[in-house]
């Protein structure tokens, strides 16, 4: 019998490929970070910023996303501007996969 897979492990994949779906939309364009939480929280009213961030980190680690002001400097997190990356339109756009993203 195959394991039940850990509702937990099942939003968290959820969340990250809905973040990757905004940015596809808006892509080549991006979104201040506050902005796309405020859009991804509709899908689940306890996605908390904690959560996101460590989702963004995540994505931004696997090179799916970056922050377009980077060279910048001193922004503050939220203010930051985040962008698709080619990678990451790939894997929206499920031309590429990442298992580690897949349910």
């Amino acid at each position: 019998m195959k394991p039940r897979p850990d509702p937990s492990a099942i939003k968290i994949k959820q969340m990250r490929c809905q973040i990757l779906k905004h940015l596809n939309i808006l892509y080549p364009s991006g979104i201040r970070l506050e902005w796309l939480h405020n859009t991804v929280i509709c899908f689940d009213e306890t996605y908390d910023r904690t959560l996101f961030t460590k989702d963004i980190s995540y994505l931004k680690g696997k090179g799916y996303l970056r922050f377009a002001d980077e060279p910048l400097g001193d922004v503050e997190w939220w203010q930051k501007i985040v962008v698709l990356t080619e990678d990451g339109k790939d894997i929206a756009d499920k031309t590429a996969v990442d298992e580690t993203l897949e349910i």
